[in-house]
């Protein structure tokens, strides 16, 4: 029977989807240890076909591995000696964290994981870190399988490079599509110009924050289209320009993203000059197709408007349908409940939208040739890591055009509510989160301890899960009008 199929699938390799698999399979009986090819001696005899063999005996059945195409499994399991046909599944290790909760709690299409990752991706995929609740921090990123694909992501800055390991294809697009140089415009490589990604060796800031926003190590959304607009300088021109020929020539849908990490105060000035007022015209008219916009809140440890003495704007992040983003003080090495507060060099006030890490731990490639991995700091990755939960945002849901309302109401009620120190009640008080929010201790430990903070864990029978994420057999406690979680024991 064995050279019976064998001979079968020889005979109809025309069949499989994935015919070069025949070659992996013909030379596995060799494997490469270091540089040396080693060949494998088996402790049994399997027979002389790759393709097919028996790999055990049991209560009266003999078990065949083979490699079948959908074709073969409908012709073979007629076979008179052949009881079942059954597909090999690869068996996941045991782990801390359930997959299955994530996804149901998260809605996502699909889950992918990066292991011990940075805390700038670690901290946003997941809710408030407690260290009465956790044992050990759970350093890992949680994102959706989606992770941003077809998604554009235009980034304005300076200095940018797409040519090392973080922008590993996806089959995506990652590249600078224009360099802008005192208001006009380079689309295309030149002599002069060989590099449009290169002005200026010395820029690395548009490095920083593309990693921030998708690049494969250190990024947010690892699948999204990023798109470098390369500005020789931050200005209002140069940015006007290449939004102009953005929205003619490059925008494709409503699956767009901005990104802004740059900013200063202005009066009132110079917020009603026309240059201003047309730059406001113009993305007034871009987010009602679609696009959403967002910009860093600044560094300067200051209200974004401030109103004593010379009334003062701090522009483009308060501008109408910019969501504008500040910085909590995280820690990239050592995570700590005291991590949720506003850093002292944020920006902040009633017109900052959501909060985001200040901190970033970035492993680049600089245009003069220097690799660097150290910590980086400013609201102007803060602004990335929003700019790629949108991008995951709109990679789940491709048919939801959203405009900014849509957008802020989006990343708000997904973000977890008035966990900052350091923020006024007056103003919004919200830290962002990509969708997964469910808290997990590394150790896995959670005796007495529930709730979506406790690993999404349950009450022992007859006990109530107490607002605080405790397990208890508290009356008080275990009345629903004082917030007794439902979902994870018995309330009253």
């Amino acid at each position: 029977m064995v050279n019976e199929i064998h001979d079968l699938i020889i005979e109809n390799k025309d069949t499989y989807k994935n015919v070069t698999k025949f070659e992996e399979i013909d030379n596995q009986n060799e494997l490469k240890f270091g540089k040396r090819d080693v060949d494998i001696k088996y402790a049994t005899d399997y027979g002389d076909s790759n393709y097919i063999y028996p790999i055990g005996s049991i209560y009266d059945n003999t078990i065949l591995y083979a490699y079948l195409s959908t074709k073969l499994i409908k012709s073979i399991e007629k076979m008179p000696c052949v009881t079942d046909i059954i597909k090999d599944k690869v068996l996941k290790k045991t782990s801390y964290y359930n997959e299955i909760d994530i996804q149901q709690q998260a809605q996502w299409d699909g889950l992918e994981i990066q292991n011990n990752a940075p805390n700038h991706l670690s901290v946003i995929s997941q809710g408030k870190y407690r260290g009465d609740l956790i044992n050990k921090y759970d350093t890992n990123y949680y994102y959706p399988e989606s992770a941003g694909k077809n998604v554009d992501i235009f980034i304005l800055d300076g200095g940018f490079n797409f040519n090392y390991e973080e922008y590993k294809s996806n089959g995506r697009t990652t590249k600078c599509d224009i360099a802008v140089i005192n208001g006009r415009i380079i689309n295309k490589t030149t002599s002069d110009v060989p590099n449009l990604c290169n002005l200026d060796p010395e820029k690395v800031h548009g490095i920083l924050v593309s990693a921030v926003a998708g690049g494969s190590k250190n990024g947010v959304a690892k699948k999204a289209n990023i798109h470098g607009i390369n500005l020789n300088n931050i200005t209002y021109s140069n940015v006007f320009t290449a939004l102009i020929y953005i929205k003619n020539h490059l925008k494709k849908s409503h699956r767009t993203v901005f990104n802004m990490s740059f900013g200063d105060f202005y009066t009132i000035h110079e917020r009603n000059e026309k240059h201003i007022l047309f730059t406001q015209r113009l993305i007034n008219d871009m987010s009602e197709e679609g696009s959403i916009f967002v910009a860093s809140a600044g560094n300067h440890g200051r209200n974004v408007h401030e109103t004593e003495e010379l009334e003062k704007f701090h522009l483009p992040c308060i501008l109408d349908n910019v969501i504008c983003v500040g910085g909590i003080d995280n820690n990239v090495y050592e995570s700590t409940s005291g991590m949720y507060r506003l850093h002292e060099k944020s920006n902040y006030g009633k017109e900052v939208n959501i909060y985001a890490p200040f901190k970033a731990y970035i492993s680049a490639i600089y245009n003069y040739g220097e690799k660097e991995e150290k910590t980086h700091s400013g609201t102007s990755l803060s602004t990335p890591m929003v700019a790629g939960v949108i991008a995951l945002i709109m990679g789940e849901n491709p048919n939801t055009v959203y405009t900014y309302e849509t957008m802020v109401e989006k990343l708000q009620t997904m973000g977890e509510k008035g966990i900052i120190s350091g923020i006024s009640d007056d103003s919004p008080n919200y830290f962002v989160n990509n969708g997964k929010r469910i808290v997990y201790s590394k150790d896995g430990q959670y005796e007495g301890k529930c709730g979506i903070y406790a690993g999404n864990q349950k009450c022992p029978s007859g006990e109530c899960c107490s607002f605080d994420s405790y397990c208890t057999t508290s009356k008080k406690a275990c009345k629903i009008i004082n917030d007794c979680q439902p979902n994870y024991g018995k309330c009253n």
